[in-house]
């Protein structure tokens, strides 16, 4: 399993809370119909404007491409308002330990 690890920081002004939204309302639904997808976190601290995200893959060949795809480059052209340019980035890295539990 794969994840892809996103970290953005809140422009001034702006909060997490939006960040949130767009992503489970946009850019979740897009994930979910991509082949390989298992699952997502989001991670905050809210005082900091601090939010990261991981998505999880099947395999490294599953790994959402925002760069490849038109909707997901529009989902993410909405977020350069809410977020510090050059605060953060995105970097692929293999899962080699998973103690999540599954939905009963």
């Amino acid at each position: 399993m794969y994840a892809r690890v996103t970290t953005t920081q809140a422009r001034l002004g702006k909060n997490i809370d939006e960040q949130r939204r767009l992503i489970e309302e946009e850019l979740l639904p897009l994930m979910q119909q991509q082949a390989g997808f298992r699952g997502y976190l989001g991670l905050a601290d809210p005082a900091a404007g601090k939010f990261i995200g991981i998505s999880l893959w099947d395999s490294e060949g599953d790994n959402f491409d925002f760069g490849s795809q038109r909707l997901a480059q529009e989902v993410s052209a909405r977020f350069q308002p809410l977020v510090m340019p050059g605060m953060g980035g995105a970097e692929g890295l293999q899962v080699v330990l998973n103690a999540l539990q599954p939905k009963a």
